[in-house]
């Protein structure tokens, strides 16, 4: 069932295409954003909602601001990488098809254990996982230099009901726009069957019941593990489906 707001456009047994009807509407910040991959700024900021994620956007005169998060257990799984899924955000021309070039979080990069090791509050930097600026190159996608000013980051903490988020800043120069309006997608990549296989070994492993939290200091690092454990527990034993979502950004007016 598609949440609300959502609309099928079309789509394929590998893929899922969704849009959000009315938009996402970017209002003006009433504060300096500083784009941490946290939501500290975002909590009063409508959210728009469909496959797995939510949309929220602000921009200013010079600058668009964009925060994706979880919304459900598949999103979670995709947002910290558990199942490798790199996830692009397309800037789209104004005929809101042909992609110009784009903002990919290489989880297929990532090494098994990075999240595991990272500690309870794990960031992009944190693990050591850089974003790219893609650009299409006919049928191929090739890397080059983030844009001048593009910046991304991500909050990967999944615990205690809290869900990851990526965040992004994006000059308005490097958009193409048309009556107020930016034009952008947003992608997940298909899991390789090697993820699979892998993702579903390491995700049976941990559907075990937890045991009991160790009271000791000396075990706290144990008692970490089991918690980690725990929460691995929640995750889909299946990759999510691939995915690729328009979305038209309604700027706010100067």
């Amino acid at each position: 069932m598609l949440a609300a707001g959502a609309v099928l456009i079309a789509g394929g047994p590998a893929s899922a295409f969704l849009g959000i009807r009315e938009g996402v509407r970017s209002l003006r910040p009433t504060k300096p954003v500083v784009v941490d991959g946290r939501s500290t700024e975002w909590q009063v900021m409508p959210v728009s909602e469909a496959g797995n994620f939510g949309f929220r956007a602000m921009n200013d005169d010079s600058t668009l601001y964009l925060l994706i998060s979880a919304t459900t257990d598949k999103g979670l799984a995709i947002l910290i990488g558990a199942f490798h899924q790199d996830v692009t955000l397309w800037a789209l021309a104004t005929d809101k098809h042909s992609r110009l070039w784009g903002v990919r979080i290489p989880y297929s990069a990532l090494g098994w254990q990075a999240l595991n090791s990272a500690g309870p509050s794990p960031t992009l930097d944190g693990i050591g996982l850089n974003p790219e600026n893609v650009v299409p190159d006919g049928l191929i996608v090739s890397t080059a230099s983030l844009p001048p000013g593009v910046k991304a980051a991500g909050d990967l903490t999944h615990e205690f009901g809290i869900k990851p988020t990526l965040e992004l800043e994006i000059p308005l120069k490097e958009l193409q726009e048309h009556g107020r309006q930016a034009y952008l997608e947003f992608t997940v990549a298909e899991a390789s069957p090697e993820a699979k296989k892998e993702a579903e070994r390491q995700t049976s492993a941990t559907r075990v019941p937890a045991a009991a939290p160790p009271r000791s200091a000396g075990e706290r690092q144990d008692e970490h593990h089991a918690h980690h454990a725990e929460r691995a527990a929640t995750l889909p034993l299946h990759p999510p489906q691939a995915l690729d979502m328009p979305l038209t950004i309604k700027l706010a007016k100067s």
